[in-house]
């Protein structure tokens, strides 16, 4: 894993030859070319297991084992000197793996964009990860507290939905840039498969009626599929207008244990103030929106989401479930590896 950083020693480099077919490295070595009888040394990360006697898990219990995992492994830089040959053999196994990598990060940025143009009313989004643990910093502190830090768990929630009453208006004005479902289906109906996203480049003009007015109902829009297509007028009654509503919910806690227990307390704390359950007379946003499917999106660390614990968690929260949380459908997607 990691880069690959390389330095360089011996002769002076100079020109192959040009024409011909492969040579072998050894071949040009002695044929008297420079580069070939360099040696390098190159760096790179990577993890070994630790020496001594294994972790003992206090449970049989996933979070456990994953801490025995962790706390057996190692991060060290690993060096070493070879030819150039050498070198790229290194280099090729490691960008073997990047290449899987971003074809992995590219089919899952284009599956979010499409999921994203397919929201619609009655779904509610979750975007949640812990950040990293934060310090409170004292503004009067005794000199032996200098060294001493107090840290805190940052855990970041960000949830959102398209709004109901914009989705159902079939008038009103439309900004160029704002983005439609073009045939989309009233709120809580039956979804239109004939439907598509577009966005809106700018009004059309208005259709006029039978006497040669103007029907300021019938307003006409230009839209587009995608960036550079060519824009088609519809009606702003066949236009539904996503607007997105988004929510930040941060949680602060002095437990710095970033497991899946704490994930489901943070969690459920945010669910209770979206239903008006929280003691601070917040909206029920859920019952007044529709939300009745919940989608879900995070990192795939074994420790706190990726686990038969979390998602038991989020299974109980169906209808008729024990959890409470009373959704007709849960989708969790877990992110590329360090992408999130």
């Amino acid at each position: 894993m990691g880069l690959l950083t390389a330095s360089a020693g011996g002769g002076a480099g100079s020109s192959a030859p040009g024409g011909g077919g492969a040579v072998g490295h050894s071949a040009l070595a002695a044929m008297g070319y420079g580069v070939w009888k360099a040696t390098l040394k190159w760096s790179r990360y990577d993890y070994r297991t630790k020496e001594g006697p294994p972790h003992r898990a206090a449970r049989a219990d996933e979070d456990e084992k994953w801490v025995a995992e962790k706390e057996r492994k190692e991060l060290y830089i690993d060096t070493r000197s070879g030819s150039i040959v050498d070198f790229l053999d290194a280099f090729e196994a490691c960008f073997a793996k990047h290449v899987v990598h971003r074809s992995i990060l590219a089919r899952q940025t284009a599956a979010a964009r499409t999921s994203e143009r397919e929201l619609r009313p009655g779904i509610l989004t979750l975007d949640m990860d812990f950040a990293e643990n934060g310090e409170i910093e004292e503004a009067r502190k005794l000199q032996s507290e200098h060294w001493l830090t107090k840290g805190f768990t940052l855990y970041i929630v960000v949830v959102s939905w398209v709004d109901m009453g914009e989705w159902n208006k079939t008038v009103g004005e439309l900004r160029s840039g704002d983005t439609v479902l073009v045939d989309g289906e009233m709120a809580c109906m039956e979804e239109e498969l004939d439907s598509h996203w577009a966005e809106v480049v700018g009004k059309f003009g208005s259709n006029m009626g039978d006497d040669g007015e103007e029907d300021g109902e019938e307003d006409v829009y230009l839209v587009r599929r995608e960036a550079g297509a060519d824009p088609v007028p519809v009606a702003r009654s066949r236009l539904r207008h996503r607007v997105i509503v988004k929510q930040c919910h941060p949680a602060i806690s002095d437990d710095k244990t970033h497991d899946s227990y704490a994930m489901q307390c943070f969690v459920a704390k945010v669910i209770q103030h979206l239903k008006g359950d929280a003691p601070d007379g917040s909206v029920n946003v859920i019952s007044k929106q529709g939300l009745t499917s919940l989608r879900i999106h995070s990192d795939n660390a074994k420790q706190h989401f990726k686990s038969s614990k979390s998602i038991y968690f989020f299974t109980k929260q169906l209808v008729g479930g024990s959890g409470g949380f009373g959704f007709t459908s849960i989708t969790w997607d877990f992110g590329a590896p360090g992408h999130g």
